[in-house]
């Protein structure tokens, strides 16, 4: 039942909203007509790997809407809940994988992510999946997990290579698991193939694609979020992905941080080696080597790139919660509370998240990820041969290119697309000829003004108020 819950989230508007900037490069995979095509596109693209554009590819032939297009990914999405469930119930019990895989479903940054026409949802799968099969591996006799773990993490490299940082996990566990003299070695051994196995398959993808990418990267390590702050608490589930002022929205992080707070010191207390405390030490190694990948590719980090571990905290929320529970229900059978003192305190804790839950998932459906399907449809229905299209910022231009060119097959009107940045208004507002300036809804005041001055006539398409807001001006020729 919970597994149907999270599933029907992640079909939840899938197509409600245009491709953003990402999606669109991803997207454009489904017009390649060769393999030299399908290869060197997916070499543009940042970390790139070829199999999750593959299952795209194959999925466009068929359907090339935003809802067909995205289904893989809220599949990925949906089959993660059992296999987090079944992590858990190893780690802790079925009491709490239960609990675990109730947060999961109802995480809106992990069904943000099963929604998008990204490589992330078939991470977090293939990643928690290899996790399971090591952890497996390591508590059962035979060659099966192990065999298992290596194709887990050799396929999933190639869905997104962070999928071989579970490796990690395999390798902490072993340290800290207490095994006989003569298992251990048996153990080490199947590790260490499993590792090599792993290793290859990364140079493989690194000199194949990885190795290739186009883009010249200049970022700073935190120029994708206001403060690092806010990026881990993104990352986390505890900060509202859409939100930034305060609002109900936020209830949710603030009781999944207090739970696994208290999941994470319960733990630790208890056993500090337990295969539960290896996980957080695991992750914290990971998100070491993560921002150290990032330095060194002089990429910006992400909460993305994070999201991997998020189903670890929702673990620690799960025990926490129901840890605090019976600590609470302690309390009251001590003062003689009258009733099942448990069962009222578990309801109610179970109560506030299911409550919590629906500002936050309401938060996340309201949100809109992008307009450019409907401006590009605005474009092709008022565009006419001389006119002059310019898009601020270049993101904007991509994405509008792929809707004209590949979905509406108006390439003529595509040709017509201009990049400015917000810098280069004075050259805009000089242009010949009728123009359409696609531009954010928070372009400066001064901007505006200087737009209006000049003869553009300001149009919105709808009157939602959202940050990906596509306001487009038109000035008709003067000739």
């Amino acid at each position: 039942m919970l597994t149907l819950l999270g599933g029907g989230l992640r079909l939840l508007q899938l197509g409600h909203d245009s491709f953003w900037f990402d999606e669109a490069g991803v997207a454009k995979i489904i017009t390649v007509q060769s393999l030299a095509e399908f290869v060197n596109l997916v070499r543009s693209h940042v970390m790139a790997v070829p199999l999750d554009y593959a299952v795209t590819w194959l999925v466009g032939q068929q359907c090339n809407t935003e809802t067909c297009l995205r289904l893989p990914s809220a599949l990925w999405g949906t089959l993660t809940l059992p296999v987090g469930y079944l992590l858990c119930w190893e780690l802790f019990n079925s009491r709490v994988a239960r609990r675990a895989i109730l947060l999961m479903a109802l995480s809106p940054f992990l069904v943000q992510y099963s929604q998008e026409l990204r490589f992330y949802s078939s991470l977090v799968f293939f990643y928690l999946l290899s996790t399971y099969l090591l952890y497996r591996a390591l508590t059962t006799p035979g060659k099966k997990f192990w065999i298992l773990s290596v194709c887990s993490l050799c396929v999933g490299a190639f869905f997104h290579i962070f999928t071989t940082f579970a490796l990690l996990n395999g390798w902490v566990w072993f340290v800290f698991k207490q095994s006989s003299r003569a298992e251990r070695p048996r153990q080490m051994r199947s590790l260490a193939v499993v590792s090599l196995a792993v290793m290859l398959t990364l140079l493989a993808a690194y000199f194949t694609f990885i190795g290739y990418t186009a883009a010249s990267l200049n970022h700073n390590l935190f120029d994708f979020e206001a403060s690092p702050l806010r990026l881990f608490g993104v990352a986390l589930g505890w900060i509202p992905y859409y939100e930034g002022a305060w609002s109900a929205a936020w209830l949710w992080g603030m009781l999944c941080c207090l739970f696994e707070i208290t999941g994470l010191v319960v733990v630790l207390r208890q056993n500090p080696k337990s295969p539960a405390a290896c996980l957080v030490y695991s992750s914290l190694a990971q998100m070491g080597a993560i921002l150290a990948a990032n330095l060194a590719k002089h990429y910006a980090l992400a909460p993305r790139q994070l999201i991997a571990l998020l189903p670890f905290g929702l673990f620690l929320a799960a025990y926490g919660s129901l840890a605090a529970s019976e600590w609470i229900s302690a309390r009251l059978a001590a003062i003689h509370f009258p009733g099942s003192a448990h069962r009222l305190v578990n309801g109610f804790i179970l109560a506030a998240l299911l409550m919590a839950s629906l500002p936050a998932l309401q938060d996340y459906y309201s949100a809109v990820k992008s307009k450019d399907r409907e401006t590009a449809a605005y474009l092709a229905a008022h565009w006419h041969s001389g006119d002059t299209i310019i898009a601020i910022p270049m993101t904007t231009a991509e994405t509008l290119n792929y809707y004209l060119s590949d979905q509406l097959g108006r390439k003529d009107t595509a040709a017509a697309l201009r990049q400015a940045t917000e810098q280069d208004l004075d050259k805009v507002l000089n242009w010949q000829g009728s123009v359409f300036l696609i531009a954010p809804q928070s372009i400066n005041t001064g901007s505006a003004a200087q737009l209006s001055q000049a003869g553009f006539v300001r149009t919105v398409l709808q009157d939602e108020h959202n940050q990906v807001e596509r306001v487009i001006w038109v000035r008709q020729s003067f000739n």
